[in-house]
């Protein structure tokens, strides 16, 4: 029986699909903020691991106010 892997990207990879650099990934990742995985000291991420970071990162739009009667 084989199981699916994962394919699993570097820092590099990784901050280039996010479209930042590496070292903002990297403080993120030693902060605890993003979602990764570490194989004995390297830190790699799979492509789930970036569609979740790119979802935590989603900002609503705000709710229109309602406009004012003109006078």
């Amino acid at each position: 029986m084989t199981a699916d892997v994962p394919e699993l990207l570097t820092y590099q990879q990784a901050a280039d699909q996010l479209t930042m650099s590496v070292r903002s990934l990297r403080r993120l990742v030693n902060a605890g903020k993003v979602p990764h995985r570490r194989i004995g000291h390297l830190v790699r991420f799979t492509t789930d691991d970036l569609t979740e970071i790119l979802a935590s990162a989603r900002i609503a739009p705000l709710p229109r106010s309602p406009r004012r009667p003109r006078h």
